[in-house]
């Protein structure tokens, strides 16, 4: 069984469609389709949904993530409101507590290392400068005794 509506064009999605399975003698979405458009481009969400129970109890652990098969990339989401999610993670990625904890493990980096580069870069430039001075003054010395 198919459903089909559409939302005014003011709202976020132009057209949803939905088609139905029957699970335990409900009927439930099994897909639903959602597009969307602007002057130039179109998206198309498509949400499938896997039902292995209708109005029974559900065990725990089927909600724990280990038990998801999530794959990298997957976003994981918070619902904190009837319309507003919030994303806790991405599977393969290190959260912002992770990152944190990594970054304060690192040591600093050494202040002293670039400091003694800059002051060697520095030295050889002046004796650089130094050696060129000497060497046209000693140039010029030469060429006014030979007059």
């Amino acid at each position: 069984m198919r459903f089909a509506n559409r939302i005014e064009r003011g709202g976020d999605w132009e057209s949803v469609r939905t088609e139905w399975q029957l699970v335990d003698d409900v009927w439930v979405p099994a897909c639903v389709f959602a597009w969307m458009s602007d002057a130039r481009n179109w998206k198309l969400t498509r949400i499938d949904l896997q039902w292995h129970s209708v109005n029974r109890p559900i065990d725990a652990r089927v909600f724990d993530e280990r038990s998801l098969s999530l794959a990298p990339g997957d976003q994981v989401s918070r619902l904190v409101s009837e319309t507003e999610s919030v994303l806790e993670k991405v599977i393969g990625q290190p959260t912002i507590e992770e990152f944190q904890r990594q970054a304060l493990r690192r040591p600093p980096p050494a202040a002293g290392a670039p400091r003694l580069v800059l002051v060697i870069v520095n030295v050889a430039v002046l004796l650089l400068l130094a050696g060129l001075y000497v060497y046209r003054r000693n140039r010029r010395s030469s060429s006014r005794q030979e007059l």
